[in-house]
């Protein structure tokens, strides 16, 4: 059966971290739109961000089709990210949701935005990192029935990351630490 893995997060909280850290060593295909963008036009990329977003989305498409096993990120923030999920259970594919979050304000997120543009990375407005988290919660919520496997990790810590709380496989939750205030309102008292 087809796998597919998607690391849900806002921007900054760490998801292509975590990839390259715990994902990387099944090589998969991995998409990521800024790592396209910054691929296909390096001297320009977010200048064709929302290109390389159309172009990962065909492509994203085209391995969902041919029934072929992937993992992509996501700050999961629109519906058509959970409807995805959904086409991608009815074609048989197994779904593993690692759900990264920094439980604290979203200035967290802003500042570790603004830290890897200081890298060279690629920027985020403020307001839409701010918007994106509460609906990326939700959406979470919204695909948790779909899914076989959903993992949250709390990245909150910098000196001690992607703490992984909490796995969620067939009904079961098992808890890792002390679960913090986002998991209990995604998973409520069904858990």
């Amino acid at each position: 059966m087809p796998q597919l893995n998607i690391i849900v997060g806002g921007n900054g909280s760490g998801k292509t971290t975590f990839y390259y850290r715990y994902l990387s060593q099944y090589n998969l295909p991995f998409l990521n739109a800024d790592e396209y963008a910054k691929l296909t036009w390096p001297d320009v990329p977010e200048k064709h961000s929302y290109e390389a977003a159309k172009e990962v989305e065909k492509i994203r498409q085209q391995l969902l089709a041919s029934h072929q096993s992937f993992c992509f990120e996501t700050v999961f923030s629109h519906p058509s990210k959970v409807d995805f999920i959904a086409d991608a259970k009815a074609r048989n594919f197994t779904i593993n949701l690692y759900v990264i979050h920094i439980d604290s304000s979203p200035e967290t997120n802003i500042a570790r935005v603004n830290n890897r543009i200081h890298q060279g990375g690629h920027s985020v407005p403020e307001q839409k990192i701010s918007e994106r988290i509460p609906r990326m919660l939700n959406n979470v919520k919204l695909a948790i029935p779909l899914c076989d496997t959903v993992s949250f990790y709390d990245n909150t810590d910098e000196k001690e990351t992607h703490k992984c709380v909490a796995i969620l496989q067939m009904n079961q939750i098992k808890t890792f630490r002390v679960l913090p205030n986002w998991v209990k309102n995604i998973i409520g008292e069904q858990y």
